[in-house]
């Protein structure tokens, strides 16, 4: 089926819903209270994980809403049910085959960042070698590379065993461009034949928490917001100092 029509769909960091606008991608787009949402020219988009039906996709995405305080945009990876989940993880990540929802993604991705001085992506499990993939395209893209720069990456326990970096601007920025951060639970099974067991493979820069669970909302999210995963990296500063978010 062709998701270009669902792939994004906005969800909120709050309750005071104003009015709904056609997004850049066609999808519809909630406005809310400017008071409620940080606006600093970036667009923060969420890519959920395995066995992740819409409605824990968007339960998921507004626990980093509340955060970070951003509206973020759902980039669904649709579940067809684990075993074929698995299957699409095995294409993704052994034989680059990417997907439909992947292609469609990587076009979202590019007008973010003709469109916005700053895209985020987050990304959780399964959506690890999503995320990865998109950043393998863009570095690859002669034509889109020197966009690397406005995009920042940060992924919980994710499944990839492979992502790369703009070799030219990193050697010239003296940093790993685009910015990529990985969040992984040491006793995570998904963290462990992915992200943990590939870090020679991976770029970015790891951050492990001595724990367990893969959930991203229980298991990662709220650890992250307790500084457990370290308050040195770029995502943490994110997070405005009022926020308090419950478990």
């Amino acid at each position: 089926s062709d998701y270009a029509n669902m792939i994004l769909t906005p969800i909120i960091p709050t309750s005071k819903l104003l009015k709904s606008e056609t997004n850049y991608d066609g999808s519809q787009r909630v406005s809310i209270d400017e008071s409620d949402l940080i606006d600093d020219g970036s667009v923060w988009f969420f890519i959920n994980g395995i066995a992740t039906s819409p409605e824990l996709s968007k339960v998921n995405a507004k626990k980093i809403a509340e955060i970070f305080k951003r509206e973020i945009h759902l980039l669904y990876n649709p579940s067809d049910s684990i075993p074929f989940d698995l299957i699409e993880c095995i294409m993704d990540r052994t034989f680059k085959m990417g997907t439909k929802v992947t292609q469609s993604m990587y076009k979202v991705l590019l007008k973010a960042l003709n469109d916005y001085e700053k895209v985020v992506i987050v990304s959780h499990s399964q959506g690890g070698i999503i995320a990865a993939e998109l950043v393998n395209r863009l570095v690859k893209d002669m034509d889109c590379e020197h966009m690397a720069e406005k995009l920042e990456v940060y992924t919980f326990a994710s499944a990839t065993n492979y992502m790369l970096k703009n070799e030219r601007l990193s050697i010239e920025k003296n940093k790993i461009i685009p910015h990529i951060e990985h969040f992984a639970n040491t006793k995570d099974f998904i963290s462990k034949i992915g992200v943990l067991h590939y870090k020679e493979d991976v770029e970015g820069h790891l951050y492990t928490n001595e724990s367990s669970g893969h959930l991203l909302n229980i298991h990662y999210l709220v650890q992250f917001l307790n500084g457990e995963f370290g308050t040195e990296n770029k995502l943490f500063s994110y997070i405005p100092k009022e926020t308090d978010i419950k478990e």
